[in-house]
């Protein structure tokens, strides 16, 4: 399908910048992808969400995240952007435990999310969407120490609707984690868009208002200003209630980290 998908763009005389990106392929769709770039001269922005090996094409950028993605591809296309807000643009808070627990609706966003906190730290946190035996969670709902979690995995959606569309899965599992005093930040995913829930605050913002005033909350809010949910107005419902609101995920994460490490270096 993604191989069918780029050739189709590569031949449209309508598209003048391609991106590819999504969970890692495997070694043989990636054989594929590469060498029908590299019989076109459109720009393709790849990002699979880990380093990656990628041959020396002139039309050919690997970018690490989704941010950069988004970054180049404006930029091939002559679309001036607005810098997203920064990591550096908050304080720190100060955390009441040493753990992160991630909450993700998103299992792209999710996966950008784990290999920040490798890349930060050398290790992955517990999730269930590795391959590496010893970090994955056999159980979704029994989080420990760091961990993150794609609610939009098959254990959580089988039977009921995505979890960008229905909250109450990811409410829950808020609670449970909340309860928790170990658990010092908390990082969600907020979609926007057709598709997603239509009013997302609406549910979020209870559940925040009842979380402990010390837990520290973070959202990245994935949308435009033309998403009918109206992006500003989610923006500064979530922030009122306290959470930390980023439109950048992979600054959304490198914030959580230095949150993570500021607690780490005060423990030493």
């Amino acid at each position: 399908m993604l191989t069918a998908c780029l050739e189709y763009l590569l031949e449209d005389e309508n598209t003048e910048v391609i991106i590819v990106t999504g969970k890692p392929p495997c070694e043989e769709v990636q054989k594929k992808l590469w060498e029908l770039i590299s019989h076109s001269s459109k720009p393709v922005i790849a990002n699979f969400l880990i380093p990656m090996q990628v041959p020396e094409l002139p039309n050919l950028y690997y970018v690490r995240s989704l941010s950069e993605t988004a970054f180049f591809a404006c930029k091939k296309a002559g679309i001036e952007v607005k810098t997203a807000k920064l990591a550096e643009d908050f304080p720190l808070p100060k955390l009441r435990g040493p753990y992160l627990r991630g909450l993700y609706s998103g299992g792209t966003l999710c996966q950008e999310a784990i290999q920040v906190y490798l890349d930060n730290f050398g290790c992955e946190p517990f999730n269930n969407v590795t391959d590496q035996a010893f970090f994955r969670l056999t159980d979704g709902w029994q989080t420990k120490e760091n961990s993150i979690i794609d609610l939009g995995a098959d254990e959580f959606t089988i039977g009921r609707p995505h979890p960008m569309i229905d909250y109450s899965l990811r409410l829950q599992k808020l609670a449970q984690e909340a309860n928790d005093p170990k658990v010092g930040i908390i990082l969600l995913d907020v979609v926007l868009g057709f598709g997603a829930h239509p009013n997302p605050a609406e549910e979020l913002v209870p559940a925040l208002q009842k979380l402990p005033a010390d837990l520290v909350v973070v959202c990245h809010l994935l949308g435009t200003d033309g998403d009918p949910q109206n992006r500003q107005k989610q923006k500064k419902e979530l922030e009122q209630a306290g959470a930390y609101v980023f439109t950048s995920h992979h600054s959304a994460c490198e914030f959580v980290c230095q949150c993570l490490r500021l607690y780490r270096s005060a423990k030493c």
